[in-house]
């Protein structure tokens, strides 16, 4: 009852954001990727605009830019260049159009069509926390709550699982410290847990018993 619940609750908001794999399916050929722009998903942006912002000058006379070259579009061109031209078609001749498939490359003159977050099909989610991609979220029950509401410290370096809430365990001490574990503070610039969060993401308007129906169903469904 639970899960099927859980089921009509989780359907529409999170398939807006993340693909939905068949996991019975025998082959993937091509793996649907959804990528949220960031005034959009108004998660942490230093990660991405880490990746945008940050240029260099090359020295490689076969690469056609001369300065201001995007960090990202260099380390995508190099692994191209040298691992799927170079060395995967010489292996087996083909293979960069046949992994290419109709997929477009990004213009390298658009930075801002690089200013997104990926979100990643939900196989497997379950056993993938901490969430959000700075890890700043440590389980899913926290994940399901509105932004403010969120904890903003928690311990990271437990490898017990728990598996009501879809994390890893922890527990500050009364210092507010962690004892040997990592202390995770959302405060500190590229940690925020803000974002993710609202009526598109199904957040905000659940209640505790419906979060863990939602869980329910995540473990079920996406158990593998």
């Amino acid at each position: 009852m639970a899960r099927e619940r859980g089921a009509e609750l989780y359907k529409t908001p999170s398939q807006t954001c993340h693909a939905v794999l068949d996991r019975h399916q025998d082959q993937v050929d091509f793996i649907p990727i959804v990528l949220n722009k960031l005034d959009v998903i108004k998660t942490d942006p230093e990660m991405a605009q880490n990746f945008v912002d940050r240029t260099f000058i090359p020295v490689d006379e076969d690469i056609d830019e001369n300065e201001n070259v995007p960090t990202t579009l260099l380390i995508g061109d190099t692994l191209v260049e040298v691992w799927f031209k170079s060395i995967f078609s010489a292996l087996i001749p083909g293979a960069i159009e046949e992994f290419s498939g109709d997929r477009n490359r990004i213009d390298k003159a658009n930075r801002k069509g690089l200013s997104v977050y990926k979100g990643r099909p939900l196989n497997g989610i379950w056993a993938t926390a901490p969430y959000l991609h700075n890890g700043s979220i440590p389980n899913m029950i926290e994940l399901l709550k509105p932004e403010n509401k969120r904890v903003n410290r928690f311990c990271v370096g437990s490898r017990d699982f728990d598996p009501e809430k879809l994390g890893f365990e922890y527990e500050l001490d009364a210092n507010g410290g962690c004892g040997g574990d990592f202390l995770f503070d959302t405060s500190i610039i590229g940690n925020s847990n803000k974002g993710h969060s609202g009526p598109q993401y199904g957040t905000g308007q659940l209640n505790d018993l419906q979060i863990s129906y939602i869980v329910e169903f995540l473990k079920a469904e996406y158990k593998e």
